[in-house]
């Protein structure tokens, strides 16, 4: 300490300030207040710096903590000696050493710099902000203190700072958001807690805008909303409340599109209470900033498709998820089609600035596919993850497949909170592997620049300042590579919701949605073969949509031309698969499902997709065991029929199978859709156009089936007394002298009589009371007698000859062959009769090779 007789300050002060006695201490603090009134009322300013100097030094900075309590005392009785109008100049030298006390080891003089700093600012007011950075620091700190004194103390002078920061309309805000986006992701209770009750404060402040600001705290704001303190929880909850309204009321001034991906990450957060908040602020965003939300709505997609499956304690998620996606949906307009061209020249997002790394998923499933433009374009590949499909591209119809393969890529996933300077590029789109037990990941990242799926690096701004954001567009390619991995989600109701916006798509984009469709098809096929019905069938409605399109017209031919190639090995190899697709001009129709009527959807002839379809659908019908066929051909068919004319349907199924390789399969696949011709309700209109044939397209029809319904010979006698071509069946009885009649032969021909006393076949039993009219109906059923063996089916059938009438008269008898019926011209019944013959015989020259080669088979095991 300096000599006694050069200090400015009396030896009692000094004694007095140095004290253990905390009453000594107060009592040299007002003798020295007294003092330095003094030299203020004389102007003697220089003494008074002296004063200070020797406080700061000797005091402040001494080694004895009871010495820089004293130090602190005598600091801030010198601030109340000078009062308001002579502080600024001392200000300085007074405030930084209270600061420099507020990290010192010893509790107490953290707790008298906290009462010093208050004195003093008290006295200063507004001149104080000037610190106001170190204070706040130094109070962020000091809120969470081991110490309850010092957290006491800390308190009152933060309540200070509030009212200061009030009074004062030119308070450093973008300073202060600077101080807060350093420290939002502390851990600490009580920091958060203090730094919440700012953010609550600034926001009631009118004069502080901070609205414009919430970007650069929200992410950390959120991740306080989890914290497991109740008490936090409610602060956080009633500040996020507080801050949207506030965002109502001023959304001119509100930067959305800086938000937008990081609440898509809290949108998955695994705490209700964060999930259901972000949410709500989602819903929000969509109405207020409409249409510059639509460059977010693939991640706005990953975030909110697992949310509308949710049920039990997560129905109030689940409705306000509901909610964002119904409002997301109303984003797109038909105007938005015309943007086809950009599918095609789309320019990537950059890796570095615009990829959102999507956070674990609950129900496993990668969050995004990856999309290619087109190679005409010659731009790179835009990553937006992947799926278990085949690349997506923006050329033309590509090749369906239901068993494609993709590359894996896969990348860690960020779990510590980003730095203030990784808070500036939120990414969007990282590939991800196609396992199915992998799952959407999202990184944090407060973003001030515009960020999309493909939206990328442009207009980027200076920093602090917003960015130019562009026209407002649906990045299609980043909303299918979100959709596509979301088919396979393990709830149900999200992979429906998968496939209502696909269909939404089409209805809004039909171009886009239609350049884009054979690289849907991978996925859409592999849900025909989801357990939940449900899904099969919307499955199925969004494949008829896609495949019987008429946006193709309206498109430039380059754009349309198929590229088909086979993708997928499979067993069944059909020389129809290349051909061009059949035209059939039907008119639409209406079906119902589930007691809601469905416009019948027609082919358009320019589409290729409807056939491609069909033929997939063959394959997956013959290969695994036939699995599928077994458990859901039938139900996949009905449905099938419901959204698609049966019409088209059925002609574009008899035209492939007629030319199918593997006969076995075709005779098969001709039993059981003979059988849902039969049986099915929704094919009611087609049973009648084969019965009455009353015009060309009907007989077109007839021919058509007969042809490939040829694979097998029950089948087809079934279609002729349906049709009422008794003369034809008759004759197609006769010739099974010539075929093999096997145990399954017998079994198709009991169905057939059991099929004979439904009410499907009411108008042949009728017919039969007039034997002499309608003989050859009686020889073809007599000949289905004498094939069938002493059984049920046989004394049904045979019951039922009994009970026909006796013919009138020979002559009658001779005339009862002439069909009523005109036969087109173009119409040959010994054409269809020889190619029944040469189908048949296809059929035994194939068996016999089967059995010689099983036969060579055992014999080569017999001689080893």
């Amino acid at each position: 300490m300096a000599a006694q007789d050069s200090s400015p300050l009396p030896t009692s002060i000094v004694r007095g300030l140095t004290d253990k006695l905390v009453e000594r201490r107060k009592g040299a603090a007002l003798e020295l207040e007294r003092m330095v009134k003094d030299l203020v009322m004389i102007n003697d300013y220089s003494q008074i710096k002296q004063v200070v100097s020797v406080l700061v030094h000797d005091f402040t900075l001494s080694s004895s903590a009871n010495t820089r309590k004293g130090g602190l005392v005598g600091l801030a009785a010198t601030a109340i000696a000078l009062g308001r109008p002579s502080i600024g100049m001392h200000l300085p030298e007074l405030v930084q050493p209270v600061l420099t006390c507020f990290d010192d080891p010893d509790a107490r003089v953290r707790y008298y710099a906290c009462e010093s700093l208050y004195n003093i600012s008290k006295v200063a007011r507004g001149a104080v902000l000037v610190f106001f950075n170190s204070a706040f620091d130094g109070l962020c700190k000091l809120s969470s203190d081991s110490d309850s004194n010092v957290r006491y103390g800390a308190e009152l002078l933060d309540r200070l700072m509030k009212d200061i920061v009030s009074e004062n309309p030119h308070f450093d805000i973008d300073n202060f958001i600077i101080l807060l986006r350093d420290r939002i992701y502390t851990q600490d209770a009580f920091a958060r807690q203090f730094l919440v009750t700012w953010i609550s404060f600034l926001d009631s402040v009118p004069d502080i805008h901070i609205h414009e600001h919430v970007p650069e705290f929200i992410d950390g704001l959120f991740c306080i909303l989890g914290d497991q303190r109740k008490e936090i929880r409610r602060m956080t909850e009633d500040a996020l409340g507080e801050l949207l309204r506030e965002i109502e009321r001023h959304s001119s001034s509100v930067r959305f599109e800086a938000m937008a991906n990081i609440l898509a990450v809290h949108c998955q957060s695994e705490d209700k209470c964060i999930q259901f908040t972000a949410l709500t602020w989602m819903k929000t965003f969509l109405s207020l900033a409409q249409r510059s939300m639509m460059v977010f709505t693939s991640n706005i997609l990953v975030s909110i498709l697992p949310c509308v499956a949710y049920d039990n304690d997560k129905t109030h998620i689940r409705d306000v998820a509901v909610s964002v996606n119904d409002r997301l949906k109303k984003l797109i307009t038909p105007e938005d089609d015309e943007d086809f061209l950009t599918d095609q020249t789309a320019t990537p997002p950059t890796t570095s600035s615009d990829t959102l790394v999507v956070p674990s998923q609950r129900h496993g499933v990668p969050p995004t596919t990856t999309i290619t433009p087109s190679p005409n374009s010659q731009q790179s590949q835009v990553t937006m993850g992947h799926t278990g499909s085949a690349p997506l591209t923006t050329s033309t119809p590509a090749p369906l497949s239901s068993s494609p393969t993709s590359t894996t890529t896969t990348s860690d996933t960020q779990d510590t909170p980003p730095t203030s300077k990784q808070q500036d590029s939120p990414k969007l789109g990282r590939p991800i592997g196609k396992q199915a037990s992998q799952s959407p990941n999202l990184s944090r990242k407060s973003d001030t620049d515009q960020e999309g799926v493909g939206g990328g690096g442009e207009g980027k701004g200076e920093e602090g300042v917003a960015p130019q954001l562009p026209e407002p567009r649906l990045h299609l390619l980043a909303v299918l590579g979100v959709l596509i991995p979301h088919m396979k989600f393990t709830l149900p109701e999200t992979r429906m919701e998968t496939l209502r916006w696909l269909m939404w798509l089409h209805q809004q984009l039909p171009k886009r949605v239609y350049l884009q469709a054979g690289n849907l098809f991978p996925a859409l096929l592999e849900m025909l073969t989801d357990l939940n019905d449900r899904v099969v069938c919307m499955a199925l409605h969004a494949i008829a949509i896609l495949s019987t399109s008429r946006a193709c017209l309206d498109l430039p031919p380059s754009l349309t031309t198929p590229t088909i190639h086979e993708t997928t090995p499979t067993k069944t190899k059909s020389s129809s698969h290349s051909k061009s697709p059949a035209t059939h001009s039907i008119p639409a129709a209406t079906g119902s499902d589930g007691g809601q009527k469905v416009m019948r959807l027609t082919p358009c002839p320019s589409n290729n997709y409807f056939r491609l379809f069909i033929v997939e659908l063959l394959k997956m019908f013959d290969r695994d065991n036939r699995i599928l066929l077994d458990r859901k051909g039938n139900f996949i068919v009905r449905q099938l029929c419901v959204y698609v004319d049966a019409h088209a349907v059925y002609c574009t199924l008899a035209e492939i199978l007629n030319s199918e390789e593997n006969l076995a399969f075709a005779s098969l696949m001709v039993q059981v859709l003979n059988q849902i011709l039969f049986t099915s309700t929704e094919l009611y209109g087609l049973r009648l156009q084969l019965q009455l044939l009353e015009t060309p397209e009907s007989w077109s029809l007839f021919t058509t089936l007969y042809r490939s319904w040829c694979h097998n010979p029950v089948a087809t006698i079934a279609l002729c007394l349906l049709s009422q071509n008794y003369k034809h069946s008759s004759d197609l009885v006769q010739k099974f002298v010539n075929i093999e009649i096997t145990a399954g032969t017998l079994k198709e021909i009991d169905k057939l009589v059991q099929l004979l006393e439904s009410p499907i076949f009411a108008f042949l039993r009728l017919q039969l009371l007039d034997p002499s009219q309608h003989a050859a109906l009686v020889r073809t059923l007599y000949g289905l007698l004498m094939l069938l063996p002493q059984s049920t089916a046989f004394s049904t059938l045979k019951e039922r000859l009994g009970c026909v009438p006796p013919a009138v008269s020979e002559h009658s008898s001779k005339s009862s062959d002439k069909h009523k019926r005109k036969t087109p011209s173009n119409v040959s019944f010994s054409d269809l009769l020889q190619h029944f013959v040469s189908v048949q015989q296809r059929h035994s020259q194939t068996r016999r090779k089967n059995a010689s080669h099983l036969y060579k088979g055992n014999t080569t095991g017999m001689i080893r």
